[in-house]
């Protein structure tokens, strides 16, 4: 299957395109729409996929998007929810997200 995640190391830090496709994952998007959104080949996500793996110790990928949200990595999938409180927590939570993201990168 090729030389998949095998030029990084655990603890480097995910790169731009890396982030953007856990962000994507995380919005509910397959591997082809990934790549469909991103224009790159579909094999260039699995490759992303693989460094991200590595880098985040993780086995698989629904692992690794786990992992990437329990470290405010990426912005959390937004939820409908008709709850006025849950609503304005979660855009509070939404919003300090994207500030650190600002903030480290």
């Amino acid at each position: 299957m090729g030389d998949y995640g095998k030029n990084c190391n655990f603890g480097e830090p995910i790169s731009h395109k890396e982030r953007q496709v856990l962000q994507l994952a995380s919005d509910g998007r397959s591997y082809k729409e990934q790549a469909v959104e991103m224009g790159i080949n579909t094999k260039t996500v699995y490759t992303h996929w693989a460094n991200i793996r590595v880098k985040l110790g993780a086995r698989t990928s629904p692992h690794a998007l786990a992992v990437a949200l329990v470290q405010r990595m990426i912005i959390p999938p937004r939820i409908p929810t008709a709850d006025p409180f849950i609503a304005r927590r979660i855009h509070r939570d939404r919003r300090r997200s994207e500030q650190r993201a600002e903030a480290t990168g």
